[in-house]
């Protein structure tokens, strides 16, 4: 439910617990989705069993299958539905979308610029100047205005935060070229690069 923030103490008890109680995760996103139907509030249930499903890859998107970010996606847009300005969903549905094969830039930056409408998210910025960003390279965006303006709102929000990126520019997947932190090779601190499968990739 916490998205990509690092696991409290507490988290990662109530998981272990949860894992003993049901054996795995599968037995875990069975059982709650039986309850989807009866639930009166769905909305805690949905997120529960996306997280479910994020936390059974050790909390790392690249490892979930493509059934599994469809699952999240529609659960996300589910919640989204009920509650347009909710977050953790639209984080999470952002993260599972990019992901599959069927994402649009269109879509993905609507919900973006909705999120920010509603609140000066630095995700939201984040997120939009990295799309726009990549409009402009493919050659779809000739005005690095918007680029530019979503970069500077990161710098205004980010203020005592460290500036550490969380995407990397790769090669694929072809729709949405990321490559998140955690799935990076070896740093080379001299060049500045990773090396993921034999494929350079530099900072966004």
């Amino acid at each position: 439910m916490r998205a990509e923030s690092k696991p409290s103490f507490y988290e990662i008890n109530c998981i272990s617990s949860l894992k003993s109680l049901y054996g795995d995760y599968d037995a875990l996103i069975s059982a709650w989705e039986a309850l989807l139907d009866e639930s009166a509030g769905q909305e805690p249930l949905r997120r529960a069993i996306a997280s479910a499903h994020f936390a059974k890859h050790e909390r790392r998107w690249s490892l979930l299958s493509q059934s599994e970010l469809r699952r999240i996606v529609g659960l996300m847009e589910a919640n989204l539905r009920d509650n347009p300005g909710e977050e953790r969903d639209l984080r999470m549905w952002f993260e599972a979308y990019r992901r599959l094969p069927e994402f649009t830039y269109l879509e993905a930056i609507d919900r973006l610029e909705a999120w920010v409408s509603r609140a000066e998210a630095l995700d939201a910025h984040y997120y939009l100047y990295i799309l726009h960003f990549l409009l402009w390279r493919s050659g779809i965006e000739r005005n690095q205005q918007k680029i530019l303006y979503h970069l500077e709102r990161c710098s205004d929000l980010a203020v005592g935060r460290r500036g550490h990126s969380y995407e990397w520019l790769g090669t694929a997947p072809e729709w949405c070229p990321l490559i998140h932190h955690l799935d990076l090779g070896e740093f080379d601190r001299k060049k500045r690069f990773s090396l993921v499968s034999g494929k350079v990739l530099c900072e966004v």
